[in-house]
């Protein structure tokens, strides 16, 4: 059988595929753990998750291989990851431990080249050839990167909360939900462990109350983050002129997309402009064959 999680910093997904001679559509069996993040626990602790959490489910001598992708799996702790299954699971003929961004790119584009972009506890996004990651803007972590994540979310959500940028009902309603004051919440932040889970806990929060406009202009700004610090990766070419180095032109008409979505821009389709409005040597704005009259800014 083959076993293939997908894990982040809150929460593992784990799939148990078994194939059968009788039948060419695979048996499927679904399992969740909390998080593995390598970066952040010790072994001790990712070894007492498999075994407490994963192992009272299944059987491991009844695996053959296993494809872990982890968020915090870089080169440097591979090994320790990898000697932990190893231990776990001792007949497993084969065990591969990759980055969750391997693991999100070949999900969404399989064989073929493209973006792909995690959305998280952390965030990360990288550019793929089809088989590898040839590209990736360096995440950062919680403390000095992830933005767009749940953790980066939920921080801006506390701040703004706590120095009374959002109205006091705000406050008085969060600190109500989740029975918390400022002083618990920073015991847990700089005195117990993985905090980067505690924090990201809070964007639930934000998404409910998305309706609220204090909140959801906090939510754009936390995406808008993403978007503006991880852009389509470009090349410089012959003659100074820069392609998308995916080389796919689609990719530089979302990032368009996304902008004009964030600045909140009206395209007009189809729409025929019969003349420009000039002050002097300055376009003051555009007249459509319409008759209407758009300014500019």
């Amino acid at each position: 059988m083959k076993l293939i999680a997908d894990s982040g910093s809150t929460k593992t997904d784990w799939a148990l595929i078994q194939h059968s001679t009788s039948s060419t559509t695979p048996c499927i069996s679904y399992y969740k753990t909390q998080g593995i993040n390598p970066i952040h626990q010790h072994s001790t602790d990712i070894k007492a998750i498999l075994q407490n959490e994963l192992l009272t489910q299944i059987d491991a001598l009844s695996v053959d291989e296993i494809f872990f992708y982890g968020s915090g799996c870089r080169n440097d702790v591979i090994n320790k990851v990898e000697s932990i299954f190893k231990n776990l699971f001792p007949t497993t003929k084969t065990i591969e431990i990759n980055s969750d961004m391997l693991g999100a790119a070949r999900a969404v584009c399989g064989h073929n080249s493209g973006i792909a972009c995690i959305l998280g506890t952390g965030s990360n996004s990288c550019l793929y050839d089809g088989q590898k990651i040839v590209r990736n803007i360096p995440p950062l972590g919680y403390i000095l990167g992830d933005e767009g994540s749940g953790t980066a979310l939920g921080k801006i959500l506390i701040n703004a909360i706590f120095k009374g940028l959002l109205p006091d009902n705000i406050k008085n309603e969060f600190c109500t939900f989740y029975n918390t004051t400022l002083d618990d919440i920073i015991e847990n932040v700089y005195r117990k462990p993985l905090p980067n889970r505690y924090i990201a806990s809070f964007a639930d929060f934000a998404i409910t109350h998305k309706e609220i406009p204090e909140i959801s202009n906090l939510i754009k700004e936390c995406f808008n983050d993403f978007f503006e610090k991880n852009n389509v990766p470009l090349v410089i070419e012959r003659g100074n002129r820069v392609f998308p180095e995916s080389d796919h032109a689609s990719d530089i008409i979302r990032a368009l997309e996304r902008n004009i979505r964030r600045q909140g821009i009206e395209v007009l389709l189809n729409t025929k402009v019969k003349r420009l409005i000039m002050d002097d040597t300055e376009c003051k704005g555009v007249e459509l064959e319409s008759g209407k009259k758009i300014s500019s800014d």
